[in-house]
């Protein structure tokens, strides 16, 4: 077990900002449930585990939270074509560029 740098936790801001980030580029809901729930189940892994305490994780998620939501309110003024369709679109480039 760590005894020092546990404020916040890293895992959970990594966590919430790539499935946050995953929900915006995706279009069904089932999906937004279901990177929400992966995300909570790094932060609940991480106290579980005893590598950090509630408030680290709490902090952690809004950190990584509040970091994606304002990157997308940034890029979201600028043109991004490939982001206008799903995430499969991007992978299987089924849409130019």
């Amino acid at each position: 077990m760590h005894s020092l740098h546990s404020f916040p936790s890293g895992h959970t801001i990594t966590a919430f900002a790539f499935f946050l980030a995953l929900a915006y580029f995706t279009k069904r809901p089932i999906l937004h449930f279901v990177y929400f729930v992966l995300a909570l189940l790094v932060g609940f892994s991480r106290i579980y585990l005893s590598q950090h305490f509630a408030l680290d994780v709490l902090v952690g998620s809004l950190i990584g939270g509040i970091v994606t939501v304002s990157f997308h309110l940034y890029l979201g003024e600028l043109p991004l074509k490939w982001a206008d369709g799903s995430l499969r679109d991007v992978f299987l480039r089924k849409k130019s560029f």
